[in-house]
């Protein structure tokens, strides 16, 4: 199935996702999880639209303002928490929501109704930047979805579906009147970005080659090769060149920076301090595209890497995409990496960010792409893609991942184009009086509503098209099983279910 621009299709209506009602209850049911900081405002919207809003959420008036008021289905009320990627995968494949990990955002809590504060009772989705075959220590090699086998038996199959594709972005902090000396035709100081039918901002025009980058967090170019000079913002592989005054071939790119005005400037970079997805895509991206990656001491892509140590030398570090932006804007020179929530003109006090260089564009006289990160430019990394048709998860893992980086340089698409998921068991309790499995259909079937795809790409995410989710959602519910229970008043319950779910356990208090 080809994936086509997701303009095309946005009059789906909400009518053809809603899920039909499933088994009654005689009380709220409470569907937990958590996870990423990259997609937890979108995944919590989400939560609020499909089943009972919270009132002491705050995501419950930016649900409202999309025409939620009413929910899809008030059997449940969805309660997440930002732990982070590295924490909610964590969650998911120990299926131990109490683990004590160290939450990095918020957390939706409704006391007044009887649900409580994280760490939750039980675990039905995780959202994660980095998928469960993701390793899941620094330098490691054991996989997240090695760890989820010892559950195997008590969950069934774990599986993974994009939410949304999305941008990582390379934002920066540099003196301003620095910007506006390319001689790629008339020079350009600002350019003013909006996503979608979001706020617009102008920012600097900052050009970034693939050879920039790899020298920003490799010090070495794409291509693995030294370079001389000193790791400031004036070093000459930052400005272009042309080779003679008879012969005006340009022999490298042109960030379109005024040397003069960065001149000793010390480039600064700035790294995620938690267990993020972010850092996944980012290191993922860097792996492929810069030879010199392993040489400069870094580990496998991951939700932590070993960072080389000239990376680390300035202690620059930020938990979640906005700590890092904080941490970025106290200190000139830096530079970074975030998803675009996390800068302009998402929000409005974020940081500026680079224009990466897109496609094949070779050094010629002709004026090569420079795209920033906004959905516009993320769209078109999902032009050609074919989803997998099987609910194995490494079918969407990292090499659906190293596709969309494929897709965005055949397209010419903003190079570093990721995706962030949704997760979850195939194994969910399944009776009159704490139905999960309906409660986790019914958050799946409102990926792809258009209000909420217009909502993503208002903050800065690229949704997949309509006929992408519809195939998302009918791969995973096809395997998705209920077990019957009898509550109990404390402690734990054994689920009597289908071989793959044979010891399936849960808590009583998962319904309220």
């Amino acid at each position: 199935m080809k994936s086509t621009h997701f303009l095309k299709a946005l009059s789906l209506s909400v009518a053809a996702l809603a899920l039909n009602a499933g088994t009654a209850h005689a009380s709220t049911v409470g569907i937990y999880g958590g996870g990423s900081t990259l997609s937890y405002l979108i995944d919590d919207v989400i939560g609020q639209c499909v089943g009972v809003q919270n009132a002491a959420n705050g995501d419950a008036a930016k649900a409202t303002g999309l025409g939620c008021s009413a929910p899809v289905n008030s059997a449940y009320e969805y309660l997440l928490t930002a732990t982070g990627s590295g924490a909610g995968l964590t969650a998911l494949t120990t299926n131990t929501p109490t683990t004590s990990v160290t939450k990095s955002g918020t957390t939706s809590t409704d006391s007044a109704n009887g649900f409580g504060a994280y760490p939750y009772p039980s675990w039905q989705l995780t959202f994660s930047d980095a998928p469960l075959d993701t390793v899941t220590t620094a330098g490691g090699t054991t996989m997240f979805l090695d760890t989820y086998k010892t559950i195997a038996a008590e969950r069934g199959l774990a599986w993974q579906i994009p939410v949304t594709a999305v941008g990582v972005a390379v934002p920066y902090n540099l003196p301003s009147a620095t910007f506006g000396t390319t001689f790629y035709g008339a020079a350009v100081s600002t350019v003013t970005v909006q996503n979608g039918s979001g706020p617009s901002a102008s920012v600097p025009k900052l050009d970034l080659s693939t050879d920039m980058v790899c020298y920003i967090w490799t010090q070495q170019t794409a291509k693995g090769k030294p370079v001389s000079g000193t790791y400031t913002w004036d070093n000459a592989i930052f400005y272009g060149a042309k080779s003679t005054t008879k012969t005006p071939k340009i022999t490298n790119y042109d960030s379109n920076l005024v040397q003069s005005s960065v001149a000793g400037l010390a480039i600064k970079p700035v790294i995620r301090s938690d267990a993020s997805g972010t850092t996944y895509l980012f290191s993922l991206w860097l792996s492929k595209n810069c030879k010199g990656y392993t040489a400069a001491g870094y580990s496998t892509p991951a939700t932590l890497v070993n960072w080389p140590t000239f990376v680390t030398a300035d202690g620059l570090n930020g938990n979640g995409g906005g700590g890092l932006v904080s941490v970025l804007q106290a200190n000139n020179g830096a530079v970074g990496y975030v998803t675009p929530d996390a800068i302009l003109p998402a929000k409005s006090t974020g940081a500026p960010a680079a224009f990466l260089l897109a496609g094949k564009s070779k050094v010629t006289n002709a004026s090569p792409v420079f795209l920033y990160p906004d959905p516009a430019n993320d769209y078109l990394a999902e032009t050609g893609i074919t989803l997998p048709t099987s609910i194995k998860a490494t079918k969407w893992g990292t090499k659906l991942n190293k596709a969309f980086f494929k897709a965005a340089t055949t397209n010419t698409g903003y190079p570093i184009t990721g995706l962030t998921y949704v997760m979850g068991y195939t194994c969910y309790v399944n009776d009159s009086t704490n139905d999960e499995l309906d409660g986790v259909k019914a958050y799946l079937s409102y990926l792809g509503n258009p209000a909420i795809s217009a909502y993503l790409t208002n903050n800065g995410f690229a949704p997949l098209t309509p006929a992408s989710y519809a195939s998302e959602i009918a791969t995973v519910e096809a395997d998705l099983t209920g077990v019957s229970a009898t509550p109990v008043v404390s402690g734990k319950k054994t689920i009597t279910g289908p071989k793959a779910c044979k010891s399936f356990t849960t808590v009583a208090q998962d319904y309220k």
